[in-house]
């Protein structure tokens, strides 16, 4: 009968002491929700891009796309964040596409979205597989990367491709000629009219149209090619319809020979060695030729070094038809400088003779050797006044 009070007392002050506990739990609890939550909020404000989500991806692939479309695409931003984002730019990494109306300095609101709209010209990409990138500036130097890619087919089919190799040719006037297909296909079949009368600089074109949107273009030499291992020359063709399409563009590639550089390429005298003659000879040359016609006088050795031309001559050259290019070579000489050329199995010797009188009105003069249209590497003589 005694012990019943002590007992309701022991009672409720378990129930208090429950009842504490639960409220400081739950205290502790709003506590850490509040603390995540300015957490989560300080790195949204300290990263933005954090915040800012590319609904459905950055990477849009377009799948087949062909040569001459010009296709929409478009990236969906939206700020998850609590905090607005500043869009200060967009920008395409390339000239194929533009950017419509591109954001600058934009505020976007949190919850709210925004559509970045690029147009994609496919005649501005190569054919095949391509990959575009573009970026979307934030504040505080941040961006998001995104990009587009997918695979370009051909409108036109040029047969056997858009590069023409004319292999290697040993003399820049050797004749070269080639019969070029080009056919409109998918979106151009039936519907390709290209430009009359094309030109190039370096080669005769004549084009036929065979059928509607069918042509064949015959391409051959019209005067010397210049001499070079890397021959790259592009053959421009207009087209006239579909109206507003880029022209066709054909490159052509080869090796004409290789380089034509005469070494030594540059002589240097005092007035003293006039004294004895009023003309001094001189050797230059290229290819395999006699080391005596390379050898440098000694004064002229310290002058080679401070030239564009390096000291040891290159002494084999393959690939050039020698006997054309010696019938062939010509020099633009000043008065008091003579030129004759010698022929060599693998090579082209000049014997360089020069008088006084050269001097007389400048104290540096060259020659110019040059077949046709090629101009080779000029060759100096400088007097010097004073030992």
């Amino acid at each position: 009968m005694y012990l019943k009070a002590p007992t309701r007392i022991y009672k409720l002050a378990v129930l208090l002491t429950i009842i504490t506990l639960f409220s400081f739990s739950a205290c502790k609890q709003d506590r850490t929700a509040t603390d995540t939550d300015q957490v989560v909020s300080s790195i949204y404000e300290d990263n933005p891009s954090a915040a800012l989500q590319v609904l459905e991806g950055k990477l849009r692939n377009l799948g087949t796309i062909y040569e001459h479309d010009l296709v929409p695409v478009s990236f969906v931003l939206h700020n998850t964040g609590k905090l607005p984002i500043k869009i200060v730019a967009a920008v395409l990494y390339c000239p194929c596409g533009e950017i419509i109306e591109p954001p600058e300095n934009l505020e976007l609101p949190p919850g709210e979205e925004y559509q970045l709209n690029v147009n994609l010209s496919a005649q501005k990409i190569k054919l095949g597989e391509f990959s575009r990138s573009l970026s979307v500036m934030l504040n505080n130097e941040q961006f998001i990367p995104l990009k587009i890619s997918g695979h370009i087919e051909e409108n036109i089919k040029v047969l056997p491709g858009r590069v023409i190799d004319i292999g290697v040719l040993t003399d820049s006037a050797q004749p070269w000629e080639r019969d070029i297909p080009i056919v409109g296909v998918n979106r151009l079949e039936d519907k390709l009219q290209l430009a009359e009368n094309p030109k190039s600089s370096l080669f005769n074109l004549e084009l036929k149209e065979l059928q509607k949107g069918a042509y064949r273009l015959k391409i051959s030499s019209k005067h010397e090619l210049p001499y070079t291992q890397g021959l790259r020359h592009n053959i421009i063709l207009p087209i006239v319809s579909p109206a507003g399409l880029l022209p066709l563009k054909l490159n052509v590639t080869g090796q004409v020979g290789e380089a034509i550089r005469f070494f030594p390429a540059a002589f240097s005298f005092a007035e003293d060695d006039f004294i004895q003659s009023e003309s001094l000879l001189r050797s230059s040359g290229i290819g395999a030729l006699p080391d005596e016609i390379y050898e440098l006088p000694s004064r002229d050795k310290e002058l080679a070094k401070k030239t564009f031309f390096v000291l040891s001559p290159p002494k084999t050259i393959s690939n050039i038809d020698w006997l054309a290019l010696f019938k062939n070579l010509e020099f633009d000489s000043p008065a008091g400088v003579k030129v004759e050329k010698e022929l060599h199995p693998a090579g082209i010797a000049l014997r360089l003779l020069i008088e006084r009188e050269a001097f007389a009105q400048r104290k540096r003069v060259e020659i110019t050797p040059y077949r046709g249209k090629n101009k080779f590497n000029k060759i100096s003589f400088t007097l010097d006044s004073a030992e």
